[in-house]
């Protein structure tokens, strides 16, 4: 269904979506984290900005950012580097949940096309789905921007099946084309329906936080001993692993043109032998009970830290824990939450809402999935 195709402009092997006129780089970039995380940081705004260059150099010209992401500055910085190549370039971002209404779409639409300093984005997301917002609405304002060109193709985050379908079927002709969730060795639940569903359906899945944020170092080391013998990095592995799956791209943050170019060579290498082996030394899902997990406050962003206040949702996030609750107490997709070991506690990494979504659909009586992790920052 799917076919890779290569180019003689780098090593980069390219996915090709039948019944379209896209192909694109099996590995992307990533951008979390360029221009800050949740607030503006632009102490390094050359360094990002030669950093992305050289990826698109060595083939990387599918680059994923998001309204938010160092509250604008990325989309900011991603504008500079690809400054006269815009048509070497698949820029890809995404809207907040709290703007999918339909005014509030097109809102952040012209808001991150003047940040990209772009006239178009190739690919506008949908990064979480807003249950106090009909999704009809959100697809409409999609549609329009679509038939004005101000945007390419769609695309949808952290959907469940049922919202995918839902989100099709109110796009009539504009086509689905990209679906984007987290996929690493240590979260695989789009393995249950999520990748059948692209791929029966030819939509491109692309795989957030392939290299779980540098967090590697907690994958078993069994598997570690057994990458050894084939001369290949756990992180090289990772990125070859998700790909096997015909429907995928990866897109790995990286902060160094050495990591960039180790990412990108993974497309020649061939560990077909090797998957037969590593199934039984990949991580598990583990089952926690709710009260061992502690959630500590941050500077850069609110986080609720009882139940009373997720329940008031005093800082307004959309959707709130409450209306999560109802998600997943009515069969939500739900993905585990991550946190690391700390004495006979866990911290709580990430996943702050839906654990408290959680704790609030259960009433703190049901042990929640969890990844443990060994933080890398």
């Amino acid at each position: 269904m799917y076919y890779l195709e290569t180019f003689e402009r780098s090593i980069m092997k390219y996915r090709y979506i039948p019944g379209s006129d896209l192909k694109v780089p099996l590995i992307g970039q990533g951008t979390m984290g360029i221009g800050g995380y949740f607030t503006e940081d632009n102490q390094n705004d050359n360094s990002y900005i030669n950093l992305i260059r050289y990826g698109i150099d060595l083939g990387a010209t599918f680059i994923d950012t998001a309204e938010n992401y160092g509250a604008g500055h990325s989309e900011e910085l991603i504008g500079k580097a690809v400054k006269n190549i815009r048509s070497q370039v698949y820029i890809a971002t995404k809207f907040l949940p709290e703007h999918s209404s339909y005014n509030d779409v097109i809102k952040a639409a012209e808001n991150s096309l003047k940040r990209l300093t772009t006239d178009y984005i190739d690919l506008y997301q949908l990064h979480w789905p807003n249950y106090n917002i009909p999704l009809e609405e959100t697809a409409k304002a999609l549609i329009k921007l679509v038939k004005n060109g101000k945007v390419k193709y769609i695309g949808a985050c952290n959907c469940s099946i049922t919202e995918l379908k839902q989100l099709q079927n109110y796009l009539g002709e504009v086509p689905l084309l990209f679906i984007q969730h987290e996929y690493n060795l240590l979260e695989r639940s789009v393995e249950t329906s999520i990748l059948p569903y692209c791929h029966q359906y030819n939509k491109l899945f692309i795989a957030y936080s392939p290299l779980l944020r540098g967090a590697l170092n907690s994958i078993d080391g069994g598997l570690k001993t057994l990458l050894l013998d084939y001369n290949i990095s756990i992180s090289q592995f990772a990125l070859l692993w998700i790909l096997q799956h015909p429907s995928t791209i990866v897109i790995p943050y990286t902060s160094s043109k050495e990591h960039m170019r180790d990412n990108i060579s993974v497309t020649d290498l061939d560990i077909s032998e090797l998957l037969s082996q590593v199934d039984n030394l990949l991580p598990t899902i583990q089952e926690i009970p709710v009260s061992l997990i502690k959630v500590l406050p941050e500077s850069d962003r609110p986080v609720y830290i009882s139940k009373q206040e997720a329940l008031d949702n005093k800082f307004g996030l959309e959707p709130s824990p409450s209306a999560l609750a109802a998600q997943i107490t009515g069969g939500c997709f739900f993905k585990p939450v991550k946190v690391k070991k700390e004495g006979n506690d866990y911290i709580l990494l990430d996943g702050r809402t839906k654990f408290w979504a959680w704790v609030i659909a259960y009433n703190s009586e049901r042990a929640i999935p969890t990844h443990i992790i060994e933080e890398k920052r």
